[in-house]
């Protein structure tokens, strides 16, 4: 394949992607369509908060396309920097001076890794469950998809003993149902971010939320914990559990 009928079949996957992953695909864009319209209009200075919000989208819908593109890791590395981003986000929505995050007198940035720690500091005493949770994907992802290992070249990589013949895709191996959890997954994030930063807003204002975007949490977690009981009632997710 060449690098056009690449982004074809990128392009197949993602139209096809109602139909192979039917409600998982649709909980999971239903997620990323609610957190990108989030702010319906900003009441107060926050340019902080809007950069980090941008930058939450962008990643969160990249990660659902990626996923359902088939490009694991890619969108495991998209799911980590939206939640960075959505920490950092809800961070700013107390702490509104961009000088929290940049240096104006010496128009340099400040130091990242500091203002990831303050923000986790700040997210572990003011908002614990979010906190946990975010810990938890993150901790999957990080311990799964994050770095080069023989056991997640089995995606990429695969060996017919018969024909003896080697076969590397660009799309990883064909694997609907664990599509569907990854789908689930981004979804997942993508409440948890949502919940987040709408608890924020409400205790520092700052923005006006979309109409009925509670409402639409509410609808999109219910789905989500359906899709994912259903998933786990599968044998391979029961023996991973056992594993465990």
């Amino acid at each position: 394949m060449n690098l056009l009928e690449l982004a074809e079949e990128e392009h197949r996957l993602v139209r096809d992607g109602i139909a192979l992953h039917g409600d998982f695909y649709e909980n999971a864009t239903g997620a990323t369509v609610a957190f990108a319209n989030l702010v319906a209009q900003p009441i107060s200075d926050c340019e902080s908060f809007l950069r980090f919000h941008a930058k939450a989208k962008k990643h969160h819908t990249l990660a659902v396309l990626s996923a359902v593109r088939r490009h694991r890791a890619q969108a495991s590395f998209n799911l980590r920097s939206y939640l960075e981003a959505t920490v950092q986000a809800a961070f700013a929505l107390e702490h509104t001076s961009v000088s929290n995050f940049f240096d104006t007198t010496k128009t340099l940035p400040v130091d990242e890794q500091k203002v990831m720690r303050r923000a986790y500091i700040w997210l572990a005493e003011k908002y614990p469950p979010s906190n946990e949770s975010i810990k938890g994907i993150k901790g999957r992802i990080n311990q799964n998809d994050t770095h080069a290992s023989f056991v997640s070249s089995q995606h990429s990589f695969h060996f017919d003993p018969a024909t003896r013949a080697i076969h590397t895709p660009f799309f990883d191996i064909e694997d609907v149902q664990f599509v569907d959890f990854q789908l689930c997954l981004c979804a997942q994030a993508g409440l948890i971010g949502l919940d987040l930063l709408l608890a924020a807003r409400n205790d520092f204002g700052v923005f006006l939320h979309a109409r009925d975007m509670d409402q639409i949490w509410s609808n999109l977690t219910h789905q989500n914990d359906a899709l994912f009981q259903r998933l786990m009632r599968e044998p391979r997710w029961i023996e991973a559990a056992q594993d465990v």
